[in-house]
């Protein structure tokens, strides 16, 4: 799968993620990796939230898809960060 296969995936899982903003229980499969996020944040200068319910919050709000997808990259994160709640 390249890169803009799993952003355009991403990104509809995330529209469809943002009508239920109250759904903290919303994951993707499969996660991404640490360096997979990191390599991405590097590649576009830009920090990505960790938090999968403040996410989902921020996420449900946004009208950007571009940051939606961004934030996204973080979101697939999501499995291996619940432990660390």
């Amino acid at each position: 799968m390249t890169e803009s296969d799993q952003l355009t995936r991403i990104a509809a899982k995330l529209d469809a993620a943002s009508f239920v903003p109250e759904a903290p229980w919303f994951t993707m499969n499969p996660p991404l990796t640490p360096a997979e996020v990191t390599a991405f944040e590097e590649r576009h200068r830009e920090r990505l939230p960790l938090g999968e319910d403040e996410l989902l919050a921020t996420l449900a709000g946004d009208p950007s898809p571009e940051r939606r997808v961004r934030a996204g990259q973080s979101l697939l994160m999501a499995p291996a960060m619940r432990g660390a709640g």
